[in-house]
């Protein structure tokens, strides 16, 4: 049995789209926002929203941030991917995010 790590998100861009030059490539962090909605017991509606932090590399990166702009609508087609580090405070952190490996408008 294999092991699937396969994310497909499509929102709304919530951040600028910045290139960072890093080791002789390109990355492109942006966070994208998608909505639930739904209706409680109660009859009330809700609007869930969720932020999803993403990162895009290379060729990638450049195609992104030369297509969109913040506030586009954009899927995104990846895998998760979890960072771990010691803040400067020497706490244990992550975060999840999702690693970009395709895109459509």
């Amino acid at each position: 049995m294999s092991d699937i790590n396969e994310v497909k998100i499509k929102g709304r861009i919530v951040s600028d789209l910045n290139l960072i030059e890093v080791n002789n490539s390109v990355v492109l962090n942006f966070i994208i926002v998608t909505n639930r909605l739904y209706k409680k017991t109660s009859g009330e509606t809700v609007d869930e929203a969720t932020f999803h932090p993403v990162v895009a590399w290379g060729v990638m990166a450049e195609e992104i941030h030369g297509q969109f702009l913040k506030h586009d609508t954009i899927t995104v087609f990846g895998r998760h991917k979890t960072d771990n580090w010691i803040d400067k405070d020497g706490n244990k952190r992550n975060r999840l995010k999702i690693v970009v490996e395709g895109y459509e408008k």
